[in-house]
């Protein structure tokens, strides 16, 4: 009788300690070995259009945001997805792209457009009634999501952000 376990993968080296203090024997195969992970070998991710570098683990995160087209990105605040996610656009050349995210962090998304891409343009959907333009990145609020969606949805975006992405629980709801 076989008994396994799922160890989150950020995990598994203090699951490896707690196995080692209780006692546990791990098969050779499955031995592991404390050593940071490093991004320092791969060669720099540079992006034509980007104000700025990238730390490594940004890099990383933005080329697997490319390669999957469909992915939730999950990080610690502060370490950067808003500029992994525009990196991502920019590499790719997914324009025109849609941001959406509450409405007190719309002007945030600006701000960080306009300072890491400011080769494009930014239009932001405040009321009800705007329309998105021909702006490279149109940025909308959720709580004015649901008046936008027949426009939304005639408007090519090749990129879509879904930002602080527990706000839409139910595609049923008008707010959630």
């Amino acid at each position: 009788d076989v008994k396994c376990w799922s160890v989150p993968v950020d995990s598994v080296l203090e699951a490896r300690r707690l196995f080692d203090r209780w006692g546990f024997a791990l098969a050779p195969s499955l031995q592991l070995k404390d050593r940071p992970i490093s991004f320092d070998k791969e060669p720099e991710f540079r992006i034509p259009g980007l104000a700025g570098t990238l730390k490594p683990f940004q890099a990383h995160a933005a080329k697997f945001l490319i390669k999957r087209q469909l992915a939730m990105l999950q990080l610690e605040m502060g370490l950067g997805k808003t500029v992994i996610a525009l990196a991502a656009m920019e590499a790719d050349e997914a324009f025109p792209a849609l941001v959406v995210c509450p409405p007190s962090l719309r002007l945030n998304w600006v701000r960080e457009i306009e300072r890491w891409l400011p080769g494009r343009t930014v239009g932001v959907l405040r009321k009800r009634s705007d329309e998105p333009g021909d702006e490279d990145v149109i940025v909308v609020g959720y709580s004015t999501l649901d008046a936008q969606q027949r426009v939304l949805r005639a408007h090519p975006f090749a990129c879509i952000v879904v930002d602080e992405s527990h706000f839409a629980k139910s595609p049923d709801a008008k707010r959630t």
